[in-house]
């Protein structure tokens, strides 16, 4: 089974890229996951220590995908993956890794525009300049090792357009790319 992942910092619209390619997507094999999951959230108590909720998000991805491979699933989508673990909790190590990572590159400005716009509560205190330019270069660090450099599709946000691989795309057009993406990885799977 492939592992693909959407990654960004907050506002760099992961999820909704996420929403509309699960929406699109009419075959059977794929399935489509946000984590952290359900696992997590049946499991998750404020009264946690860090090193309990980083085993807990461990516990979490890996619980998905070996159900997801259990089923016989070809390719996992993944709202967020082993990138964003490591940029955001400190992990070294991750129980599930991906195949293939698409980090979507986005301005904090840009970002910080759009954040606004869907006015959700900053809870965790993410959303602060200095914290995201941190990720931002954290996520960019973690990408460009040797671990990740040859497995993960870059995409500039410009905007409302995508940037991917010297074609600018609207959101519709971003979403047919990842199906493109995702039926490659399936067949790839199946020979």
């Amino acid at each position: 089974m492939k592992f693909l992942t959407l990654e960004g910092i907050d506002g760099s619209g992961k999820t909704t890229l996420y929403n509309r390619v699960k929406e699109l997507y009419q075959e059977t094999g794929v399935e489509f996951k946000e984590f952290p999951g359900e696992h997590f959230f049946k499991n998750y108590t404020k009264d946690l220590k860090d090193s309990e909720i980083e085993e807990l998000h461990q516990q979490d991805k890996l619980k998905e995908y070996v159900d997801s491979k259990k089923r016989g699933i070809k390719v996992l989508v993944g709202d967020r993956g082993d990138v964003t673990q490591k940029v955001y909790n400190g992990t070294q190590e991750t129980s599930v890794e991906s195949d293939v990572v698409v980090y979507l590159d986005i301005g904090l400005k840009e970002a910080f525009k759009r954040m606004d716009v869907r006015r959700e509560e900053d809870n965790l205190g993410f959303e602060k300049e200095d914290v995201l330019k941190e990720k931002k270069e954290l996520y960019e660090k973690i990408l460009r090792s040797d671990s990740y450099k040859y497995k993960t599709v870059w995409v500039k946000i410009l905007g409302n357009k995508y940037e991917v691989e010297g074609e600018v795309l609207d959101l519709e057009g971003m979403a047919r790319y990842l199906l493109g993406l995702i039926n490659y990885l399936k067949i790839e799977q199946s020979v």
